[in-house]
């Protein structure tokens, strides 16, 4: 589910979505994916189309990898 899907399901704007998801990760309860680089998720060498190459900024087959959550907590109550 999108970050916008999500805040509209719960009735809140995407930015306090952000800072609550933001909170929850720094309390440990989620854990977020975090990009290295862009670059190791590109396989262009920039040349790949020939001379028609428009570059990474303007490529239409580079995407934004959404951001994703997973519960960091493997077991509640257990000891």
């Amino acid at each position: 589910m999108r970050s916008t899907e999500l805040a509209a399901k719960v009735g809140v704007s995407v930015a306090a979505l952000d800072g609550m998801l933001a909170v929850l990760v720094a309390k440990g309860i989620l854990a977020g994916t975090e990009l290295d680089s862009f670059a190791d998720f590109v396989a262009c060498s920039g040349t790949s189309c020939g001379t028609t190459c428009v570059g990474l900024d303007a490529c239409p087959f580079v995407v934004d990898v959404p951001k994703t959550y997973s519960f960091a907590i493997q077991s509640v109550g257990s000891s």
